[in-house]
């Protein structure tokens, strides 16, 4: 080998450190993995699941709560949801509170079982008549709005107009009462206008002619004062 030759190589070496050293090909970026789905309940089921054991707690502590209460607000009446839903029975002991003079209790009462039974009128309908007899305009003329809300198409309408009319005649509400039929029956007391909604087994139209009279005899008297009266069930 010659001296030319060896100094070509050693040329040819020194070149070849000067470059850089190859680089091993990049390996194309990994893409990120889709998060594994996760099988979860349907809404409803998932809020029964989560929630409905809470929820049914607390229900039934708050009925039993009330339960409670109605039972020491109203001893020996109707009180429990099936009890207040027997109309008949929940409008018998409200009139007997009436006839006591407890009259906030007995509207209480109606309205507990209106509360329940929310398709029935009967028990709006003696709360009605005891806001009547008791000529409680402040709060007849809500509860008349309400039951109107609630019953649009009863055909009690029309009475609980001219009753509202005899009694608030200022509130717009009962405007659409006949004004000859709210005074059709003016002369009489308070009870015999009305139809026996809270179902007394007597008639006291007798009782509130001699009121009237004997108030006349002595120069006055507020002659359409509420009449309460005891009576024995038949």
């Amino acid at each position: 080998m010659t001296f030319a030759h060896l100094l070509n190589r050693f040329r040819d070496a020194v070149a070849s450190d000067g470059k850089p050293a190859p680089q091993p090909a990049k390996k194309p970026p990994e893409r990120p993995k889709a998060p594994r789905a996760v099988a979860r309940p349907a809404p409803d089921a998932w809020l029964q699941a989560t929630h409905g054991p809470k929820v049914e707690r607390d229900l039934q502590l708050r009925k039993r709560i009330r339960d409670r209460y109605l039972a020491v607000r109203f001893p020996g009446a109707p009180h429990t949801d099936d009890e207040l839903r027997d109309s008949a029975a929940v409008i018998k002991s409200a009139r007997l509170y009436f006839e006591d003079g407890d009259i906030d209790r007995a509207c209480e009462l109606l309205e507990c079982a209106a509360d329940v039974n929310a398709k029935d009128e009967a028990p709006w309908l003696a709360h009605l008549e005891i806001l009547y007899l008791r000529r409680n305009a402040q709060a007849f003329a809500p509860l008349a709005r309400r039951f109107h809300e609630a019953f649009p198409n009863s055909g009690r309408w029309p009475e609980i107009l001219r009753l509202g009319l005899r009694l608030a005649p200022d509130d717009p509400l009962f405007h659409g009462a006949r004004p000859r039929e709210a005074d059709i029956d003016e002369h009489y007391g308070a009870w015999p206008q009305v139809q026996n909604w809270i179902q007394a087994p007597f008639d006291l139209t007798g009782d509130v002619l001699a009121a009237e009279f004997h108030a006349k005899m002595r120069g006055g008297g507020d002659v359409s004062a509420p009449i309460s009266a005891k009576a024995s069930d038949k």
